[in-house]
């Protein structure tokens, strides 16, 4: 895992996934692949959310390299945004989606208690 200053998200792994998820209480993993154009242009939109969200823990998996996280999650489509509480899985978020529509299913995933 390394995550930068610039874009705050971090880069994960098949190894690296579940630790991840366990030491951080609120997490958002953007599922990947690197030659997928929709991909590209959604990781600046998350990594700008990442930065106004202090209290959420980011990371990007690229599923074509990691594949047995990407069948545990059951990720089909990409980009696929999956938003962790407590080390479960609060929500997925299919595709490219705007800054303002991500933020609100993020913030909705984690005010939903029901879960």
């Amino acid at each position: 895992m390394n995550n930068t200053s610039k874009d705050h998200v971090s880069q994960i792994t098949d190894e690296s996934f579940r630790s991840f998820i366990k030491e951080n209480n609120k997490v958002i993993v953007l599922c990947v692949r690197h030659n997928c154009p929709y991909c590209n242009q959604y990781l600046p939109i998350v990594s700008t959310i990442a930065q106004e969200m202090d209290d959420t823990s980011f990371a990007q998996i690229n599923i074509s390299k990691n594949k047995k996280t990407a069948k545990n999650l059951n990720i089909r489509i990409v980009p696929t945004l999956i938003i962790f509480q407590n080390g479960k899985v609060k929500k997925g978020i299919i595709g490219m989606k705007s800054k303002g529509t991500t933020e609100k299913e993020i913030r909705l995933a984690f005010a939903n208690t029901f879960w």
